[in-house]
């Protein structure tokens, strides 16, 4: 069996599994508790946050003990999905495969391959961005589920580069789902990293999520001794500025 026919036949397991669990919610409903149920394990695995943990709970207690073995089962199919291939928004795509997205709020999918040539076109000069300071910064002001910033993952790795020890990533999204389907994703390839759950075009601040590997690589203190005299030269970050209303 090939990469290929491996993603495919675990995605056709992930999808029968997901149909099967809580028939009696709807499937935003049961995808959105899903995403909520992981983001809330990777915090609390490391920084316990007593408002995560509450809201979990208030989560779980809705299903049976079965539907609860099979949210479990979809985390370990989406654990074995990401292991097959290079980091790719596969969350987002299984989004829009479902029919979950809002017109409305402007979501769709962005293909992957248009991610990776923006990651690429962007990151041209990566090592030398991360000599200046062993790390390079990457924000997505609009980052959907991730496919852009997991492109830059996915570069990095293509280059030579471990990402878990020279990226830190921020991204934000207006919608909370998205936001949180781009941090379980970035937990699941332990990138440093920081999404925030808010508009960016008001710098609306709701929510931030740290991955563990922000912690476990004392990234708070890395961040804070970049020297200050030198702040206003170090051209080590990258941004990524989207036109028009793009989801992922």
């Amino acid at each position: 069996m090939n990469t290929q026919e491996r993603l495919d036949s675990l995605k056709s397991q992930f999808r029968e599994v997901f149909y099967s669990t809580a028939q009696h919610y709807n499937r935003y409903e049961v995808f959105s508790d899903f995403i909520f149920c992981i983001a809330a394990a990777y915090r609390n695995s490391i920084k316990f946050t007593e408002s995560t943990e509450f809201e979990y709970l208030q989560i779980i207690k809705k299903y049976s003990r079965s539907d609860v073995e099979k949210l479990t089962e979809l985390f370990g199919l989406l654990i074995l999905i990401s292991d097959v291939c290079p980091p790719k928004d596969h969350l987002g795509e299984l989004y829009m495969e479902f029919n979950l997205f809002n017109y409305h709020r402007g979501q769709h999918f962005t293909p992957c391959q248009v991610s990776l040539m923006m990651a690429k076109m962007q990151m041209s000069d990566l090592k030398q961005k991360i000599a200046i300071n062993n790390y390079v910064s990457i924000s997505d002001a609009a980052c959907g589920a991730g496919s852009t910033l997991l492109a830059c993952v996915a570069h990095a790795l293509d280059s030579n580069i471990n990402p878990q020890k020279h990226f830190f990533i921020e991204g934000r999204d207006i919608d909370r789902l998205a936001a949180l389907m781009c941090y379980v994703q970035l937990c699941i390839w332990h990138i440093p990293s920081r999404i925030i759950v808010g508009d960016t075009l008001k710098n609306e601040v709701l929510e931030m999520w740290y991955t563990p590997s922000y912690y476990l690589g004392a990234w708070q203190l890395r961040l804070k001794g970049e020297p200050k005299k030198l702040a206003a030269k170090i051209d080590n970050k990258i941004n990524f500025v989207l036109v028009g209303d793009t989801y992922t």
